[in-house]
């Protein structure tokens, strides 16, 4: 996300510092670079949503897993071995 902020701060001062172009222009050129960066925000901010989401599931499955190894060997264990 900060090489994205850094590309779009980049942008925008070529854009503003560019005496090539009139108010118009500008405001237009301006308009268009936030809504790029906006629209490339939102995707990154929905990958990471679906990733955090897939991490959180497979955490939870490993440890779920574990749990059920972990009561089925307790459950196995002589009450010797449980003391």
């Amino acid at each position: 996300m900060l090489n994205l902020w850094r590309e779009y701060e980049e942008e925008y001062i070529a854009i503003k510092t560019d005496m090539s172009l009139g108010d118009e222009e500008r405001a237009e050129r301006l308009a268009l670079l936030d809504q790029q960066y906006q629209d490339l925000t939102s995707a990154y901010l929905e990958q990471n949503i679906i990733i955090r989401g897939n991490l959180e599931d497979s955490a939870f499955k490993s440890l779920a897993a574990q749990y059920d190894t972990n009561f089925a060997n307790y459950k196995a264990m002589s009450d010797a071995e449980k003391d």
